[in-house]
């Protein structure tokens, strides 16, 4: 799905909940404008947290926002290794480990905990 594929299916989302955009800020917390241009496509690649609330807000899966936006580069093999690695590091707190170890968690919602992982390695 590309940027504007989501965008309309966002806006979709929106409608069949009978929200308007102004609704959507308010459960969301992020600006009407902002959602304007995310159901357009505008947007190349915003932040993990703007796309954790857009998710909660739409009430879609936030894998869907992620694998949108940040891709499947990754194969599952290479994934899951580098992943044990952030489970692994005695540096990060216990939540943090709990989090990146959440059953439910998608590849590329595993893939940007590992890339933010190594961003912060560095």
């Amino acid at each position: 799905m590309d940027r504007m594929e989501l965008g309309r299916y966002l806006q979709e989302q929106r409608k069949a909940q009978k929200k308007t955009l102004k609704d959507m800020s308010a459960s969301s917390g992020v600006s009407q404008p902002y959602l304007c241009d995310f159901e357009k496509g505008a947007f190349l690649r915003p932040n993990y947290d703007k796309l954790t609330l857009i998710a909660k807000g739409y009430k879609v899966p936030l894998d869907l926002l992620l694998k949108t936006f940040y891709g499947e580069n990754l194969i599952d093999e290479e994934l899951e290794i580098k992943l044990k690695e952030v489970l692994s590091d005695s540096k990060l707190s216990a939540n943090t480990r709990k989090m990146a170890a959440a059953e439910k968690k998608g590849d590329a919602t595993k893939k940007l905990i590992v890339e933010l992982y190594e961003k912060l390695k560095k």
